[in-house]
């Protein structure tokens, strides 16, 4: 059936993952309420309650495709249906590109490699689908559409109510001429081969056109990433190549064009992309903070000594960021000596500003404050902005001071829903797709047409009176069969 019914309501099978994302993304709610009660205020995005919410909204973009394809909507049908499928795809690009708001901020507090593989897992899921139901060039524009406006926004100096203007996170456009090259040299028909020379070139070219962008980043790119920026990034790439593929298929309806073990292979690799930058650790790392103000006093120049000194040779960011006083400072630090660095330019303190010197060198994530002001909602001093000589500490002590110590036993479950979450999220998806191809069609004029039980005259029928006759041709076929 092209539905679920339940007493007479029939529910169309792409507002499975739809709702289930809907309810898990309001189920945040009273778990955000929990994870507080227990442990305080928490002000970074990535939480497991802050993403349960974001994630279940941003993904229910990429549910909307799915019903747009279970409509019957062809991308050929009209001006209108274009529009629609484009929409829909920029959606999917949209909802995938929602958590690299952690870099978009510009106070990471995750390990930077996340930034390429969310990247590529974004940019191959959106652009390979794009180009297999829109057709040849699509990609780019989707790339272009996405891309400028973001860049003008930002270039205007305005920005979301509350954040910082930073530099958009991605620039897709290389990645998606990465897709639409594949298309040329290999072709769309053997989708597996597509979705892989997909996934390659959104890991290599794609990748470069973002490490050339990075460049101009809060936290600029450099060769510290390398080569797990590559590795990671690149299996992340053809992971979600392969899905996208497989999504793709699910829109145009035409099941069956790709291999269940590639799929299944396709999936872990995803997985396993997402966990290998996850753990933030802490090295042990002494710094000695030379504070000198400049001015009136509310701006400093900081220097500062490491033991041991190559303990930054190797960082993927080392820098003094200040922040929540009425602006954004990411000022990198120099070596002017064998393990002495200071910082590019002064850097302000006092009043509501939280400075801090930040290092991180592979999957150690590690901070000293250099002024904190007080805090007596949660009974915080003042850190002083004055020299001193500290060990570098976890960045969540400084970061989120609002975090305060408590059971386990709230944070187990709300990891433990997350888990649960995201496979049932995963399962609705593969459900969705599944079950809405009644039978094989192909791309025509007309929009949608099977490849089987259409009679040859369907051809010369506008869209609607070709989708019906398809239809009736179907439960004719499904009934004799029966009978």
């Amino acid at each position: 059936d092209t539905a679920i019914r339940v007493k007479g309501l029939r529910v169309p099978w792409s507002a499975v993952p739809l709702g289930l994302l809907g309810v898990c993304a309001l189920g945040g709610f009273p778990l955000d309420d929990l994870w507080h009660a227990a442990y305080g205020i928490d002000v970074t995005m990535w939480s497991p309650t802050h993403m349960l919410m974001i994630c279940g909204a941003a993904f229910s973009l990429i549910a909307a495709w799915l019903a747009l394809a279970e409509a019957g909507v062809g991308f050929r049908d009209s001006r209108w249906s274009r529009v629609l499928h484009f929409i829909a795809a920029w959606f999917v690009l949209a909802g995938l590109s929602a958590p690299l708001g952690e870099f978009r901020f510009g106070v990471p507090q995750f390990q930077q490699l996340y930034h390429p593989v969310l990247l590529c897992l974004a940019a191959a899921f959106a652009f390979v689908p794009t180009r297999l139901v829109l057709g040849r060039g699509w990609a780019i524009v989707l790339a272009v559409f996405t891309f400028v406006p973001e860049a003008l926004q930002v270039g205007s100096g305005s920005g979301a109510s509350g954040f910082v203007p930073t530099r958009t996170v991605g620039i897709f456009l290389a990645s998606a001429v990465a897709v639409e090259l594949a298309a040329v040299i290999v072709g769309t028909e053997n989708r597996l081969r597509f979705a892989l020379v997909s996934g390659l070139g959104v890991g290599t070219l794609g990748l470069a056109g973002e490490w050339w962008w990075n460049q101009g980043a809060a936290q600029p790119w450099n060769t510290s990433l390398l080569p797990s920026a590559v590795l990671v990034g690149g299996l992340m790439a053809l992971g979600a190549a392969v899905l996208g593929a497989a999504y793709g298929g699910a829109v145009l309806r035409e099941p069956g064009r790709l291999p269940r073990s590639a799929i299944a292979l396709a999936t872990v690799a995803v997985v396993v992309a997402l966990l290998l930058p996850l753990p933030r650790r802490t090295g042990n790392v002494n710094a000695a903070l030379d504070i000198q103000p400049v001015a009136s006093g509310e701006l400093v120049n900081v220097t500062v000594t490491l033991d041991p000194p190559d303990a930054a040779n190797d960082a993927h960011w080392f820098q003094v960021m200040a922040w929540q006083g009425g602006g954004l400072h990411a000022v990198d630090l120099h070596q002017v000596a064998p393990g002495t660095w200071q910082s590019d330019e002064p850097v302000p303190v006092g009043g509501k500003w939280k400075t801090m010197v930040r290092l991180q060198r592979g999957d150690e994530l590690m901070s000293a404050p250099v002024f904190l002001p007080a805090d007596p909602e949660i009974g915080a001093p003042e850190i002083p902005a004055v020299s001193r000589t500290i060990a570098l500490g976890g960045e969540e002590q400084y970061l989120m001071r609002e975090v305060k110590p408590g059971e386990a036993t709230v944070k187990i479950l709300a990891y433990a829903i997350i888990a649960i979450v995201a496979l049932l999220w995963a399962g609705s998806f593969v459900l969705a797709a599944k079950r809405i191809p009644r039978f094989p069609v192909v791309r025509g004029k007309l929009g949608y047409l099977s490849s089987k039980d259409a009679p040859a005259q369907t051809a010369a029928m506008p869209p609607t009176t070709a989708i019906n006759t398809l239809r009736a041709t179907g439960a004719r076929a499904r009934s004799s069969s029966r009978g």
